[in-house]
């Protein structure tokens, strides 16, 4: 698994290799229609994601998708998921379970 930057605008967004399939896939056609059964509540947050990142329900799920796989490469790589924080406290959190 490998990731490669990609310029979208003045800033890089970096993007998958599952990303990258899954734009390829696009590109071609190929594509997949799939019916998901989710809560109520799964739906408010995919719905609040999508306002709050200006996309939409689906690209949320992509990139949720993208983010898992980075995940669990790292994981089998024996390295460990960290949001850090730039504070002065200097606090993060792993991310586990994944």
């Amino acid at each position: 698994m490998s990731a490669s930057r990609v310029k979208i605008g003045s800033t890089f967004d970096v993007q998958t290799d599952a990303e990258a399939r899954i734009a390829m896939q696009q590109q071609g056609r190929q594509r997949v229609h799939l019916v998901l059964d989710v809560s109520a509540a799964l739906n408010t947050v995919l719905e609040d994601l999508a306002e709050t990142t200006g996309t939409t329900t689906s690209n949320v799920l992509r990139k949720a998708i993208a983010l898992m796989d980075v995940a669990v490469d790292a994981r089998r790589a024996g390295k460990h998921i960290v949001v850090l924080d730039h504070a002065p406290d200097g606090r993060s959190r792993e991310i586990i379970g994944i």
